[in-house]
């Protein structure tokens, strides 16, 4: 390939087909994957969630293999591909697993707390 790239979409593209032969040895189809996506976006067995307002990421399965492969919806373009570190999980299993682990703390307990923080800093600044 050149070197020189005109577009953001094309610089996309090129990095893509490194990570593709960097990290599975083997190129995907990514016009099949581009399609797709565009067909069935919220399918959740294929949503994972998003990155930001540009970035979707999406799970996809090769060869066994899921992988996690970021699209870009103002290119319409994947932009790279790595392995899904969570491969027995299925999408729904792993939102519901990561919503477990996040704390959640009332507003009068978060009050309580401040206040403590509060009352032992003001007795430790008058001493």
């Amino acid at each position: 390939m050149k070197k020189h790239r005109s577009s953001k979409a094309k610089n996309q593209t090129y990095h893509f087909k490194r990570r593709c032969d960097e990290r599975i040895g083997a190129q995907i189809d990514r016009k099949a994957i581009q399609k797709r996506i565009k067909a069935n976006k919220y399918d959740n067995d294929f949503f994972l969630n998003r990155q930001s307002n540009r970035v979707t990421r999406y799970r996809y399965k090769h060869e066994g293999v899921w992988y996690i492969i970021p699209y870009d919806k103002n290119t319409h373009k994947v932009i790279t591909i790595f392995e899904d570190r969570k491969q027995d999980t299925a999408p729904k299993e792993f939102i519901a697993e990561t919503k477990e682990n996040v704390k959640t703390t009332n507003l009068l307990e978060r009050f309580s707390a401040w206040l403590q923080n509060f009352f032992s800093f003001l007795s430790n600044r008058s001493c």
